[in-house]
Order: structure tokens, then sequence, then C-alpha cells
């Protein structure tokens, strides 16, 4: 039987354009954020509403739009989220200690950049390796520019898509940048890949110090 949380989740991924929702509660079963991965086709500010008129109309829940965070995902980018920039090269465990993970990244020049994380809880081992891709992205940058906001793993009808949100302190202040990567090897290469969709397409000019 699902549980209400479920049952919600369900009827958001039924609204048109959307490929994935994750619903986050406090202890109280309260929900405080609804992430949603979906389709380019619409504006975002469209499915915000139909999210929460569903919500509202079906289980009559009201929920505030600042909770309701959308990443649209188009297909090219889908099939192909890590074109130039940074790439993806491998995770391994540090000898000695399995719980201590370690991702290695390479820039276009070819040179590798290692980022690691220690998994204290297995339930947030997708935010541990997260935080080691961005610490590896750290390391090519040469400043911690960047961190880790959230990691989430989003289950749709297709294949699962991981997505995160990295915040930028830039020369303008923080700027939140979200990335997205489908489920097509491991949950832990694609929350990788999902650090770098979020930055890639700027990584130049965080380089640069132009954002």
């Amino acid at each position: 039987m699902k549980s209400l949380i479920q049952e919600m989740e369900s009827a958001i991924l039924r609204i048109k354009s959307v490929l994935g929702a994750k619903i986050v509660t406090d202890q109280k079963g309260e929900i405080v954020e609804i992430h949603i991965l979906a389709t380019d086709q619409r504006n975002p500010k469209q499915v915000v509403r139909d999210v929460e008129s569903t919500l509202l109309v079906k289980f009559g829940k009201k929920v505030d739009h600042k909770k309701i965070g959308v990443v649209q995902q188009s297909e090219k980018e889908a099939e192909h989220p890590l074109e130039g920039r940074l790439k993806f090269v491998g995770i391994s465990t540090v000898p000695g200690d399995p719980n201590f993970f370690e991702v290695l990244l390479k820039d276009p020049a070819g040179l590798e950049h290692p980022g690691q994380a220690f998994v204290r809880d297995p339930s947030q081992r997708l935010q541990s390796i997260g935080q080691a891709a961005v610490s590896a992205v750290n390391h090519f940058l040469g400043d911690e520019k960047l961190h880790l906001q959230g990691i989430y793993l989003l289950k749709t009808a297709e294949m699962p898509f991981v997505v995160s949100s990295v915040l930028l302190n830039g020369r303008k202040g923080g700027l939140v940048l979200a990335g997205t990567a489908p489920v097509r090897g491991s949950e832990e290469e694609a929350a990788v890949k999902s650090v770098l969709s979020a930055i890639n397409r700027l990584l130049p000019k965080i380089a640069e110090g132009e954002v």
C-alpha cells in the first residue's frame, strides 16, 4: 500500500512534462520541499502552478509555491550532460577504508582532479559522493567557490535521475546552479554527473571570475 507521500509523487508524475518528483518532509510529516524534474517544453511557473493545484484538489494540501523547485532537462542534455569542460573519470574507495571515497575528474587539458568524502551514514551516500565531486571541481578551480546544497534521486517511469543543487559564491554573490543526470550505470556515477551538469555550462566563466 502506497504512503500518502508516494501517492502525491505519483499524482505529480502525471502532470504534463513532469519526469520526476521528490517530496521532502520534516519530522512531523509536513512538506518542506518539493523537487520536480521536467522537460523544457513548458514554463517552470506553469509546472509549479499545476503541482500546487494537484496537491490542493486531490489531497487538500496547500503548498507554498516557494517550496516547489523545478529543474528542466532537455533530451540533448540528458544524452550529453558532459560535453566539454570537466569529465568524469571514476569513483574509487581509499585503500584501508571502504567508507572513504575519491572522485576523479579530468579537465580539457587532460589533468586529473581528485575530490574526497567520507560516508558516515549509508542514507547520505549520494550526498557524500556529490560533495566529493564538488571538491574535485574546486580542486580544478583552485578555490572553494562551490558548495553542494543538496542531491536527490528521482524515480521516473522511464528511468531514475539524480538532481543536484550547487551554490556558487561568485563575484555577484550567491548563485544556485542545478543539474541532472540519468542513472544509466550506478547512482553514484549519476550523482557526479549531475554535479557536472550543474556547473559545466558556466565553468569557463567561473574559472575566469566572470560570475
